[in-house]
């Protein structure tokens, strides 16, 4: 993937953010290298899209979602910070530095957390109960959502 920017979507109180990418094997690749060529290349996209995060909930009958820097995307070096962040978090989270998750941990490749078998991860994924999914969700499912 290439990074080209990222927008911050407020949800619930924290920052969501919304990394903006191209994968590098698409042929238009090498023609989107920054946020001014998403304009170019493919103009409206950035708008439409930012739109589309802000609407996409009001047909579930929630409010308009709100955004950090007033819905402005930010370029790819400020985007790397944020990855840079997220996955310092994440390491931290994995290490068990200010432990205040209840999460299970381990895992079959990290070398920096518990590490547990693929048979193991399996067995404990086994154990788990069913999910049970609403019988509502497949009627909603059929449903054509409009937003403008």
């Amino acid at each position: 993937m290439k990074v080209l920017g990222v927008i911050g979507l407020i949800d619930g109180g924290e920052t969501d953010w919304k990394l903006i990418s191209i994968d590098i094997k698409d042929p238009e690749a090498n023609k989107l290298n920054n946020l001014g060529d998403i304009d170019y290349h493919k103009p409206g996209l950035l708008n439409a899209t930012v739109k589309w995060f802000q609407e996409y909930k009001i047909p579930e009958g929630k409010a308009k979602n709100i955004f950090a820097f007033d819905g402005e995307a930010q370029d790819s070096e400020f985007a790397k910070l944020i990855i840079d962040e997220v996955h310092d978090h994440w390491i931290h989270l994995m290490k068990r530095e200010n432990d205040m998750h209840s999460i299970y941990r381990s895992c079959t490749t990290c070398g920096y957390s518990s590490q547990i078998s693929k048979d193991d991860a399996e067995d404990l994924v086994d154990d788990e109960p069913e999910l049970k999914l609403d019988t509502n969700i497949q009627s909603e499912a059929n449903k054509v959502h409009y937003c403008r």
